[in-house]
């Protein structure tokens, strides 16, 4: 069973063994899995903000999605420093911060924009629009879900034992 609060430790107990194949897959999975789940409240969070922004006519689909996505990236930053990445390297958590933003920035761009776009060219009336809205909002994070977990596992929160790459 995943423990939802036992911290994932990819990094060796001693710093001079590395954990064996089996352990680094359970612990793969448990990331995995927090990883759908922190995606599934933060999505659910977006889906329901541009929704809301939208059908009310608050604001156009692209504005309406930007809003949307930064409302489910803030508890989505917290979550996966916190709970996901929980033992990742803290000594550079500046670089953590730019590097989780700026992914976060790309993909608010890349969906806001999309989800305008998608939404301009349908047919049909508001309702419709709406209902286009909230289907390529959540086609497009889908599409992204996966290229941010490499980012963040590979890249933003890696664990200790993997060395920093130096930039010249």
């Amino acid at each position: 069973m995943i423990s939802p609060t036992e911290p994932l430790r990819d990094g060796p107990e001693e710093s001079s063994k590395r954990p064996s194949p089996v352990n680094r897959l359970k612990n793969h999975t448990r990331r995995l899995f927090r990883y759908a789940a922190t995606s599934g409240i933060s999505l659910g969070i977006s889906e329901v903000c541009l929704l809301a922004l939208y059908s009310s006519r608050t604001f156009g689909a692209t504005t309406s999605a930007l809003l949307a996505t930064l409302a489910g990236t803030i508890p989505s930053y917290l979550l996966s420093r916190y709970w996901i990445w929980s033992e990742a390297n803290r000594k550079r958590v500046g670089r953590q911060v730019v590097l989780y933003w700026a992914t976060s920035f790309a993909a608010m761009a890349i969906t806001s924009f999309g989800t305008g776009a998608i939404t301009h060219a349908a047919p049909g009336d508001h309702r419709a629009h709406v209902v286009f809205a909230g289907a390529a909002f959540l086609a497009l994070n889908v599409v992204l879900w996966v290229t941010k977990y490499v980012v963040y596992q590979k890249i933003i929160f890696r664990p200790h034992h993997q060395p920093v790459a130096e930039t010249a």
